[in-house]
């Protein structure tokens, strides 16, 4: 049975990896808090944990001990207590991952980019280069064709 921080972790994660468009975006990802809905479940799992095999020994030790006539209530207290500063952790933790992604992605879509630039004007330049030869060609079809014309007539060869 997955436990309750298992199940906010995972809805935790997939809202991290929401996706807009082309560009990941990363919701909460500065803001790893608790929601309202988050803390009233903790006290329920922990309301729930107090009177089940899985209860917390250690835990409970601490209410007996602290609790004075309210163990049950200080169990319930200290077990939020562990499960929230678990439960951030966590998140804070996926928090991390999240912007390491989003910095690796960043990086990524700039070196394409930064290819694709190189690319484009190699392709520019490859293409007036191209422009120029054939102009160049042009020119000196032009030139030799004006050139012979002009020794045929100095030489008589069109009479």
């Amino acid at each position: 049975m997955r436990s309750y921080i298992e199940t906010v972790i995972d809805n935790f994660r997939e809202g991290l990896n929401g996706e807009t468009g082309k560009n990941r975006t990363y919701r909460g990802i500065d803001d790893p808090s608790l929601t309202s809905d988050e803390e009233n479940s903790l006290y329920a799992a922990a309301n729930k944990e107090l009177n089940s095999p899985e209860r917390d020994e250690g835990i409970w030790a601490k209410a007996l001990a602290k609790g004075g006539s309210n163990p049950e209530g200080k169990y319930i207290e200290f077990r939020f207590e562990a499960m929230k500063a678990e439960l951030l952790r966590m998140k804070q933790e996926l928090c991390r991952a999240a912007k390491r992604q989003a910095e690796r992605e960043k990086a990524e879509r700039e070196a394409r980019e930064k290819i694709e630039k190189a690319e484009y004007e190699a392709r520019i330049k490859a293409e007036r280069e191209a422009r120029e030869r054939r102009s160049l060609i042009r020119t000196l079809v032009v030139g030799g064709t004006v050139i012979l014309l002009l020794v045929g007539l100095s030489n008589g060869w069109f009479r």
